[in-house]
């Protein structure tokens, strides 16, 4: 399936180019949300080929968790700011997808949302990524 190539892709290229204090997690790791940490998630995938799937817009979720009761909001702001600067790269982030037998023509950041949830600080990247397999 093309959502969880895209995750897995994308997941790497974080883990590659990424060399901070978030671990990046995979998806056999969603149980263990145990923070510093990051997820990819695909909140939403439509295909532009009339139910032919050659080329999809996704809708790309990029989450950071920290520890509130460990971690300052700053210190907190400050890692998920420097994780999703690695995404910010058009260039970078295309190339990659792209030598993973895809190919992308849009990667866009939306919205960022910050908040705390419990005993955890979250941070919240989209990014709108339009792209198909090559």
């Amino acid at each position: 399936m093309i959502r969880t190539d895209i995750i897995r892709r994308l997941q790497s290229y974080l883990q590659t180019q990424y060399d901070g204090n978030i671990t990046i997690l995979t998806d056999e790791d969603d149980g263990d949300l145990t923070p510093p940490c990051a997820v990819v998630r695909i909140s939403s995938a439509e295909d532009m080929g009339a139910n032919q799937a050659y080329v999809w817009d996704f809708n790309v979720i990029v989450a950071v968790f920290h520890d509130a009761d460990d971690v300052t909001i700053e210190t907190a702001e400050t890692d998920a700011a420097e994780l999703f600067d690695e995404l910010a790269d058009y260039e970078d982030v295309t190339a990659y997808l792209n030598s993973g037998n895809f190919q992308a023509s849009v990667w866009h950041p939306q919205l960022i949302e910050a908040g705390r949830e419990e005993t955890k600080w979250t941070h919240f990247q989209t990014y709108r990524l339009i792209a198909g397999p090559s």
